[in-house]
């Protein structure tokens, strides 16, 4: 299969891209392998006209925008190789499926590296969030723990004081 653009990520920047590169009369394909940053998030705040919708809801609104335009893919599957040949990029699929590309957009976003703190997956999403913009105002004015290994330490610290100030900031001992 050779198409004009494919897209390695299915969140909202991956399928925005989608959008307008479609909307450019060009073949695009978007792989995600629905292993989101976002999944264990019960609401997404700060997008405008989807403010408290869930990831999931974000995404299903996303994909449905996108099925007007037939020149639009979307494949369930992870990307596990990227080769360049001359002008153009070869993908490899976990199930080793083969995809050639003019272009590439890589739109994974990030994935968050939780300290090894035993029971901190089970909180995570629940009472453990990563972003303080996304999560903050449902948690004004309540008491805080900021969790922090590294040199960002201190401007997290200040930034969660925008909503909070009753704070305590743990740094493992770093």
């Amino acid at each position: 299969m050779f198409i004009d653009c494919a897209i390695i990520g299915g969140g909202p920047a991956g399928l925005n891209a989608a959008l307008v590169v479609g909307r450019g009369r060009k073949q695009v394909i978007v792989f995600d392998d629905e292993q989101p940053r976002n999944r264990v998030t019960q609401e997404s705040h700060g997008f405008i006209t989807n403010d408290g919708m869930t990831p999931f809801e974000i995404r299903k609104a996303g994909e449905a925008d996108l099925q007007t335009y037939p020149n639009i893919q979307i494949k369930r599957s992870r990307i596990v190789d990227i080769q360049k040949k001359e002008d153009r990029f070869t993908l490899l699929t976990h199930e080793g499926e083969t995809v050639e590309s003019k272009k590439i957009i890589l739109a994974t976003g990030l994935q968050d590296m939780l300290p090894e703190i035993k029971g901190i997956h089970d909180v995570h999403g629940k009472t453990l969030f990563s972003c303080p913009f996304c999560d903050g105002w449902e948690l004004k004015d309540k008491a805080l723990a900021l969790i922090a290994e590294n040199q960002r330490a201190l401007h997290m610290a200040k930034l969660l004081s925008n909503w909070t100030k009753d704070l305590i900031v743990f740094t493992n001992g770093h």
